[in-house]
């Protein structure tokens, strides 16, 4: 699967009523193009997926890849409880041409790994598209790892394993017995961290804001200028701190509100940011 580099995983912007802006969600493409992006993930945790409406995964789906076009590659996260349902999801976004579909696996329910394993059977079954298993323990409650990952793997149209987890231990076991699976990366406070272990790329919230400087620590590192790529991660890592501090995804959206794309904050029940919270966020500087 030929998906490398910095990926954004963008947000959702909204209209002062609360629906989904298209429009802006075309501009941030756009904008992110300009700024290096070498794709997209489209509708996963950092786009308020289970906050959205199937309709509305649907339309941002087709907003997307119409304003892509095709430049680089769309992976668009299905993911549900249901299998149905992500199945669903993923024909809708075979249709609009994306790249590959991906989803957590199901939740909630404290589903047996056999059961997982099925639930990604029946959305790789769903179309021809490589599926992109997202591992993010820390929100879903289930750990794709080393000794699991091959059950998936052997069952299912595997393209790729995002991998949003701080455990680059395991990240380098998955890495070593699995030599050719595509792997991008989900923490970008740490980026720079798991460049070594071979990763393919990286898929990240904060990317919305600040593509051009991740896109400088990837481009250091594999030039063999390691201070370089050690100074511009400390910057981007100091932002990443700050905007942990007050809600990542309210803040990304705040700075892209400050560059011009309106996005009106996150669905409830997440807050809005405070004044105090604006002003901490003002304080930083250059995001390129």
């Amino acid at each position: 699967m030929n998906i490398s580099g910095i990926m954004p995983a963008l947000v959702t912007p909204y209209k002062t009523n609360g629906e989904v802006n298209l429009p802006e969600v075309k501009k941030l493409v756009r904008t992110l193009l300009e700024d290096g992006a070498n794709g997209f993930y489209i509708c996963g945790s950092t786009a308020e997926c289970f906050m959205l409406k199937d309709d509305e995964r649907k339309a941002v789906a087709e907003a997307v890849t119409e304003e892509v076009n095709g430049r680089v590659p769309v992976i668009a996260h299905v993911g549900t409880i249901w299998a149905d349902q992500a199945a669903d999801l993923a024909k809708h976004a075979a249709s609009c041409g994306v790249t590959a579909v991906s989803s957590v696996p199901p939740f909630y329910y404290k589903f047996t790994f056999q059961e997982i394993v099925d639930y990604y059977k029946i959305l790789s079954d769903s179309t021809d598209l490589p599926v992109v298993i997202y591992n993010f323990p820390a929100f879903s409650g289930v750990s794709i790892n080393s000794q699991n990952i091959g059950e998936i793997i052997k069952n299912c149209r595997v393209g790729g394993l995002k991998y949003t987890d701080h455990n680059l231990f395991e990240l380098e076991k998955i890495r070593r017995k699995f030599p050719e699976l595509t792997i991008m990366y989900g923490h970008d406070e740490v980026l720079l961290n798991a460049l070594p272990i071979g990763i393919s790329g990286a898929i990240g919230s904060t990317f919305n804001a600040m593509t051009p400087k991740y896109k400088r620590v990837v481009d250091a590192y594999y030039a063999g200028n390691l201070e370089e790529a050690s100074r511009l991660q400390h910057e981007a890592s100091s932002i990443v701190e700050l905007l942990a501090k007050v809600g990542i995804f309210r803040g990304v959206k705040y700075l892209l509100s400050k560059k011009g794309i309106e996005c009106n904050g996150c669905r409830k029940p997440f807050r809005d940011l405070t004044a105090e919270e604006m002003q901490l966020l003002d304080q930083i500087g250059d995001l390129n």
